[in-house]
């Protein structure tokens, strides 16, 4: 046990140490692409409140386009990303930006990320729900232990199946197997995982701290330490991560759910 945590950090380390070389080579252009996502959730967001007592014929098409719009910056800033990482920098945008099949499947394969998401509550709910007859009160249970197993169990199992955009745009492949690869390659490495997103979210957990404890002046350096290098890393830890994986992977290239889930 102790030498394959040994592993899992020497691996992590490999994957962050390679993040912050491509970061720090190309900041500038991943910060825009994550600075533009987040504008167009501000615009989207004040839009509402403009939008409200409009005609539906104008919210519609607007909410389908800035769908859209969300959609293929994210799945551009992934496919900007692999592009570094095999040495494709100077491919132009046009070619970068997702195809209209890509985007298509992109929102199915979030639709199956929802729906999952519901289905691990019902579980939950159904694995604790004979704890009522065991004397637990009945507001305890609903209220706090069957949330709680939710969240655990959502955890890995979205952890799981979150790479999925990436088979999308690097393999072409559909939404069932977009996941079905996710489970693939993610079997084995969900230690390696973990640790990632341990190492991602610690400067987040320090920040809210401060936060908690009053000390604005280390509240906003954090703050600007999560904003400006972490979220941007984020992205590109994702990345490499699943680029290693998918070089790791030696199974089936026609990988089964069941066989991949444990």
């Amino acid at each position: 046990m102790i030498q394959f945590l040994k592993e899992s950090t020497f691996a992590v380390n490999e994957v962050l140490s390679n993040s912050i070389h491509i970061l720090k080579g190309h900041y500038f252009s991943i910060g825009g692409l994550l600075l533009s996502i987040f504008l167009l959730f501000v615009v989207a967001h004040e839009l509402t409140f403009y939008l409200e007592m409009s005609s539906i014929l104008i919210k519609i098409p607007l909410m389908l386009l800035f769908a859209v719009t969300l959609l293929g910056l994210q799945l551009f800033l992934f496919k900007y990303i692999l592009n570094l990482l095999d040495h494709k920098e100077h491919v132009g945008v046009v070619k970068t930006w997702p195809s209209w099949s890509e985007l298509f499947i992109f929102l199915g394969g979030i639709v199956l990320f929802t729906l999952a998401s519901l289905l691990i509550l019902v579980v939950a709910m159904i694995v604790c729900f004979p704890l009522i007859y065991m004397g637990i009160d009945t507001e305890v249970v609903s209220f706090e232990i069957v949330p709680n197993v939710a969240a655990i169990l959502s955890f890995f199992i979205l952890l799981r199946i979150s790479f999925f955009p990436f088979f999308i745009i690097d393999k072409g492949t559909n939404v069932t197997k977009s996941l079905r690869w996710s489970l693939a390659i993610t079997k084995g490495n969900v230690v390696r995982l973990f640790l990632i997103l341990l190492s991602l979210t610690f400067v987040s957990v320090l920040n809210i701290y401060w936060v908690y404890m009053e000390y604005s002046i280390m509240a906003i350096i954090f703050s600007l330490i999560n904003s400006f290098l972490i979220i941007p890393l984020t992205s590109v830890v994702y990345t490499v991560a699943y680029r290693d994986m998918v070089q790791e992977y030696k199974g089936s290239e026609d990988p089964s759910i069941l066989s991949n889930i444990f």
